[in-house]
C-alpha cells in the first residue's frame, strides 16, 4: 500500500517537461506477414506480395483522406487486416513502428514500415496532447527511470534490519 501512495504522489505531482505531453498521431495501415489468427509466418511470395501493395498504396497516396478511402477498399478486399489512426505512447507499439512515431516528422510525411507483423504503411497525422491515461503512462515512466537510474548510479540504499 505504501509503494501504491509513493506512486501516486509522483504521478500527481510530476511536472512534465516542456513537449513531453504531445504525442505522435498517425494513421497506418497493416499489410500482414503472418497469419494473425495462428501466428504463423506467411510464405515468402506471399510476404513479397504484401510488401508491395504496402509500397504501392504509400506510392499512390495523396492525402489522409485518399489513404483512409484507399485503406477502407483494401479492407474490404481482406488484403489489409487493420487501418487505424493511433496517437501512440512510448511502448506503446512494436519497436520500429514507435521508433518511425516518434522521429522527426512533418504532416503527411509516409513511410512503409516492417514490424514482426508485416509492413505499415504510416501516415503522419501530427501531434495530440496526452489524455489523462497517457500522462499517467507517461509520469510512471519517468518514475521507473528515476529508480533504475538511481540503482544503477548507487544512489538508492536500502537498509536492511
Amino acid at each position: 500500500e505504501l509503494v501504491n501512495l509513493a506512486m501516486k504522489t509522483y504521478v500527481e505531482e510530476y511536472q512534465f517537461k516542456e513537449g513531453e505531453t504531445m504525442l505522435p498521431t498517425v494513421y497506418h495501415v497493416l499489410y500482414p506477414s503472418l497469419n494473425l489468427e495462428t501466428g504463423e509466418a506467411l510464405s515468402d511470395e506471399e510476404k513479397a506480395e504484401a510488401k508491395k501493395k504496402a509500397e504501392a498504396l504509400k506510392a499512390s497516396v495523396t492525402s489522409l483522406d485518399d489513404l483512409k478511402a484507399k485503406a477502407d477498399e483494401a479492407g474490404a478486399n481482406k488484403e489489409a487486416a487493420e487501418a487505424a489512426e493511433y496517437t501512440v505512447s512510448l511502448g506503446q507499439m512494436v519497436k520500429p513502428f514507435e521508433e518511425w512515431c516518434f522521429a522527426e516528422h512533418k504532416i503527411g510525411d509516409i513511410d512503409v514500415v516492417e514490424t514482426i507483423y508485416g509492413y505499415h504503411v504510416i501516415y503522419f497525422v501530427g501531434q495530440k496532447e496526452a489524455d489523462d491515461e497517457q500522462k499517467y503512462q507517461i509520469a510512471t515512466k519517468a518514475m521507473q527511470k528515476e529508480m533504475n537510474d538511481a540503482v544503477e548510479a548507487g544512489g538508492y540504499e536500502a537498509e536492511i534490519k
